[in-house]
């Protein structure tokens, strides 16, 4: 009998547990620095998420089941991306979404979302411009960054 396939809301479910912001799962590119978490998005918010897409396009974007980014002064941001896949053609056709030898990513963050403030370790609460404390200044307008 073959084990049970998890589906795509309890994967959710699993990735919500994961850390909001961190610098331990994965080490920051930089010397200081924050992984947000962009992906899933948490459920008492309804404010847009960040998007990866091709360069110039505004109908060529994806929204990995989890996604975690870092945003290096917005000059550039790493991306981690999550999937969960049930057959081996699902796993080949997400894989292909971030083939770095096919096309370029851009991330857009939308400023609202940059704006929100979000809770972290013992009660601090910031904007998450501020909780991945790798932009100096707040933006004024969403973020298009080459990823």
């Amino acid at each position: 009998m073959a084990p049970p396939k998890l589906n795509d809301a309890a994967a959710k479910a699993i990735l919500l547990k994961w850390p909001t912001r961190t610098s331990t799962l994965w080490v920051p590119p930089t010397a200081a620095g924050h992984w947000i978490r962009a992906q899933p998005r948490d459920a008492n918010s309804n404010i847009a998420t960040p998007t990866l897409r091709t360069p110039g396009s505004s109908l060529f974007k994806t929204q990995p089941d989890g996604m975690w980014v870092f945003l290096n002064n917005s000059v550039y941001a790493d991306a981690i991306c999550v999937e969960v896949c049930g057959s081996q053609q699902n796993l080949n056709d997400k894989q292909s979404r971030y083939s770095a030898d096919v096309r370029s990513l851009v991330l857009n963050c939308p400023l609202k979302w940059l704006s929100e403030t979000i809770s972290l370790q013992k009660g601090c609460i910031l904007p998450r411009w501020q909780a991945c404390e790798s932009i100096s200044a707040c933006p004024t307008a969403e973020l298009n960054l080459p990823v």
